[in-house]
């Protein structure tokens, strides 16, 4: 009987196996990796979430009393999860033999599968887990057969062959097709570790060959040329004493002995498990190849940044008093005015960028009424950028165009007006006049808990191969206090809010979202609200979009790790933030998209957010009236161990989340 993704293969099985979701594991074809491309064998500097899915192999390899990998993984900074019989939805984890792994990523219900995967926190096994948990989802996937998946029919030299029957041919097959959703998501690293051979001697020459394919020939005939897919030869470590895949001199190796095929490292003479002593030969080889393909992967994610971030830096400010250069009158912008605003060829922005990133602030306006930025020289939009209530500061982040080297900004009310330039962008990022996606004010509001979906790649002058856009997005009259989320559709709904409001309230926030599925962004509603979304410009390259992840949480209620213990940021503080080498940020990023809420302030303030180790900028990010909660998107690099601080003028509870990042200059 044929069997077929979702069910199980013809030929009976004992299954025991793993798939591992590591913060980062990376291993390139070859024996020897040369002396002068020696590898970093020191574990990474920030934790890194790994999620382990096994059955019983996977369970003595992760126990103390056994192989000991839970703990020297806990040793080398990773915060470890895993799985094991009747695991996630579908109890898929029973299904974890080489036929069933199309199943879990390229199946009708693959993105179920993989989205409670990523998710996982759990621990199924007896290991001690070490560190609090640093929030985000699990970042690389490793998975591994267990030894009866050694036992392939065929010749060592079969092609492959469609199929989910245990041969050479057929596992060929499932391991090709598994590719195509690997190189789909280049923010993960997936990782292999070949089945355990067993004592079924008639099929150990087609289980060595076909190991061998897997690490030596599997990507490179499939012409796969990313970064982020590895494999680490479980077999040949467990074959004999002397057959190694580690590294030595920080050059990776794999030395095999002709002949040396079966279980060397068996339990039992009836029982093919591997023993404590090969289960912690394995241990010891793999993990500081594991630290080694780590930062190799994190290595292959820097490229050219379409952000160059600045300490910020306040270029324009209408209020009496202010010495910022712009404009040379100090008197509020009356309403229908516009304010003109040079940035480039200043504060080191060149005048060849293209576009700035802008922290845009309206004080003590004299009604309510909105802001609307646009590159001078090009049309008004009939699209605000920021909306006030009267005389509260509101601050909105806005990514412009620049016209002539400058932004001009209109006020529809009279208002003081605070511009704070905090970035420029380079390759990567087209600039446009905003454009009108959606505005429910016509049809029907968004009810509480439904999604709109929001498509732009391929509309309104976005092309179809924008990796990412940035928006504004207002609520509109809502029943009651609440907030929105923004997030690639197909993706799951995340934690963490773009948007907050009052009941009533016209309430705006800039975005950096992903595109999903069928080039679209969706817009969940917490609460009942009308919804609108402008289009101000789109990311090619240079910005890698992340399912908004909370990375800092200091209320007392929340479940996220960081910090310890919870506590308000009080006024005059500063919080430091670690980023950079964890929520799929790797350690080489120049720079994050943050959006940082205040909530349940002391009193009217403000927060600035910088990169730490830099001076305290003059500038605010986010400015709050009071207790209400209040979210504004930030553009910022990242300091001193990879960190941004969040300085508070009032004492208040603060909120971080991460939405993507910028690479490092090529």
């Amino acid at each position: 009987m044929d069997t077929h993704p979702g069910s199980r293969p013809a030929r009976a099985l004992v299954r025991c196996v793993a798939l591992l979701l590591v913060g980062a594991m990376l291993l390139l074809p070859g024996a020897v990796r040369p002396a002068s491309a020696a590898d970093n064998s020191a574990p990474p500097a920030a934790p890194v979430k790994l999620v382990f899915a096994h059955h019983s192999v996977g369970q003595n390899w992760l126990d103390d009393e056994q192989g000991g990998l839970g703990t020297a993984l806990a040793a080398n900074n990773y915060f470890v999860s895993d799985t094991n019989y009747g695991w996630g939805p579908d109890a898929i984890g029973d299904r974890t033999d080489i036929p069933n792994w199309p199943e879990w990523f390229v199946g009708p219900q693959a993105a179920t599968y993989t989205s409670a995967l990523y998710a996982l926190n759990d621990q199924n096994s007896p290991y001690t887990r070490t560190g609090a948990d640093p929030g985000g989802p699990n970042q690389v996937i490793m998975f591994k057969s267990c030894f009866p998946n050694s036992s392939l029919a065929g010749r060592p030299d079969d092609p492959p062959s469609p199929g989910y029957e245990l041969t050479v041919g057929n596992a060929k097959w499932v391991y090709n097709q598994l590719l195509s959703y690997f190189g789909a998501h280049p923010e993960k690293l997936f990782v292999v570790v070949t089945a355990p051979p067993n004592s079924e001697s008639g099929y150990a020459a087609n289980a060595r060959a076909f190991n061998t394919w897997l690490l030596d020939s599997w990507r490179t005939e499939n012409h796969y040329s990313l970064a982020n897919v590895a494999v680490f030869d479980f077999y040949n470590v467990l074959t004999g004493p002397d057959n190694h895949h580690r590294l030595v001199g920080g050059v990776e190796t794999h030395p095999v002995t002709a002949g040396m095929n079966g279980a060397y490292y068996r339990t039992a003479a009836d029982d093919d498990h591997p023993n404590a002593a090969g289960s912690r030969k394995a241990t010891a080889e793999f993990v500081p190849l594991l630290n080694a393909c780590y930062h190799r992967w994190q290595a292959s994610l820097v490229g050219p940044s379409a952000l160059v971030p600045m300490t910020p830096v306040r270029v324009a400010d209408s209020r009496v008093g202010s010495t910022a250069p712009q404009p040379a009158l100090k008197t509020p912008l009356v309403a229908g005015a516009t304010l003109e605003v040079p940035i480039a060829g200043r504060n080191g922005v060149p005048l060849s960028a293209g576009a700035v990133s802008l922290n845009i602030t309206s004080v003590g306006a004299l009604g309510a009424g909105h802001l609307r930025v646009y590159p001078c020289g090009g049309d008004l939009p009939a699209t605000s950028s920021l909306n006030y209530p009267g005389a509260t500061n509101v601050a909105n982040a806005v990514v412009m165009g620049l016209g002539a080297g400058a932004v001009c900004l209109y006020t529809s009310a009279t208002t003081d007006v605070v511009v704070d330039l905090n970035g420029w962008m380079g390759d990567g990022f087209s600039s446009m006049a905003p454009r009108r996606a959606a505005d429910t004010r016509a049809t029907s509001p968004v009810r509480t808990g439904e999604v709109l979906t929001v498509p732009v790649a391929g509309h309104f002058g976005v092309p179809g191969s924008a990796v990412a856009v940035v928006l504004n997005v207002t609520a509109v009259r809502p029943v009651g206090a609440g907030h929105l989320r923004v997030f690639p559709c197909g993706a799951s709904v995340p934690t963490a809010s773009t948007l907050n409001f009052l009941g009533g309230a016209v309430v705006a926030n800039a975005v950096l979202s992903g595109v999903g599925a069928g080039g679209a962004i969706c817009v969940y509603a917490g609460t009942t609200a009308d919804v609108i979304v402008d289009v101000d410009g789109w990311f090619s390259d240079g910005f890698v979009p992340v399912a908004p992840v909370r990375v800092a949480d200091t209320r007392s209620s929340s479940p996220v790790a960081y910090p310890q213990p919870k506590a308000q940021v009080g006024a005059g503080q500063t919080l430091q933030v670690p980023i950079a080498g964890a929520f799929g940020v790797p350690s080489g990023a120049r720079a994050v998209a943050v959006n940082v809420t205040a909530t349940g302030a002391a009193g009217a303030g403000h927060l600035r957010v910088f990169p730490c180790g830099s001076a305290l900028p003059g500038a605010s990010s986010l400015n709050f009236p009071g207790a209400t909660n209040v979210a504004n998107a930030v553009l910022t690099g990242l300091g001193s161990g990879g960190a941004v601080c969040v300085y508070a003028a009032t004492a208040t509870d603060v909120v971080v989340d991460v939405t993507g990042w910028f690479p490092a200059a090529a």
